[in-house]
């Protein structure tokens, strides 16, 4: 039960974004990418629109956290893919703890999916999020400082968009 919600709710944090860690993926070729997906395609094979990127980050590998005066912790991390039409992450693991949140979104907030709450938790333990349209984004996890520990994030795939999704 993937939420939205109209009024996204920021953490107010000092670190400003540009001091916060970005993760730039290799940089890949979309034309080659699209070419190859040309010719790959046929009758009753399923078209593609991403190059899946296999990585491995959760926050206690990577990230900035922030301890806010209200018993509260923000960890954030910035994904960047160059060229990329559009980005969207395939978590392994994602177990959220009561009063956590998730959030994607770009760097100008202008497009914003989440929060992804305890209710996004599944028996499998994955989450796959929806697409965020450029090639950069902004993963915030929002938790009580006491419950940091209680959080299961693995980042273990980002699909970058060579054919442009959001426009076919």
């Amino acid at each position: 039960a993937i939420g939205q919600n109209s009024t996204p709710q920021f953490a107010s944090t000092n670190i400003p974004l540009q001091e916060v860690e970005k993760i730039t993926l290799p940089l890949l070729d979309n034309e080659q990418l699209y070419q190859a997906e040309m010719d790959r395609r046929g009758p009753g094979i399923a078209p593609n629109f991403a190059k899946n990127i296999a990585v491995h980050i959760t926050p206690k590998t990577h990230g900035t956290w922030e301890d806010l005066s209200n018993q509260t912790s923000v960890w954030r991390l910035v994904i960047e893919s160059i060229g990329a039409k559009s980005l969207n992450l395939g978590f392994g693991q994602y177990k959220m703890p009561r009063e956590g949140k998730l959030m994607l979104y770009t760097p100008n907030q202008s497009i914003v999916q989440g929060p992804f709450t305890r209710a996004d938790n599944e028996d499998h333990e994955q989450l796959w999020t929806p697409i965020i349209e450029g090639d950069n984004l902004v993963i915030e996890v929002t938790v009580p400082t006491k419950s940091k520990s209680k959080i299961q994030l693995q980042l273990d795939y980002v699909n970058h968009d060579f054919i442009g999704f959001t426009s076919m």
